[in-house]
């Protein structure tokens, strides 16, 4: 985490992670990209992009309450 909590660039790896989970939302599999972006937030908890994918699949699922709670 840099300083005043914002969040770090994405590492190759973290980028390849999200770009399957984007992969994966975007056909339709939400409980992968819901997996993988979990993933990702495990290393970049503040990653607005991350928790905003990760809030529209939430709610895509069904689970908008938990979308919300991010």
């Amino acid at each position: 985490m840099t300083p005043g909590g914002a969040s770090q660039p994405l590492s190759p790896a973290e980028q390849q992670l999200v770009g399957q989970a984007v992969g994966f939302h975007q056909a339709g599999n939400l409980d992968q990209a819901r997996r993988l972006y979990r993933q990702a937030l495990q290393a970049q908890p503040r990653n607005a992009e991350i928790l905003r994918l990760l809030g529209t699949a939430e709610a895509q699922a069904g689970q908008a309450e938990t979308g919300v709670g991010l």
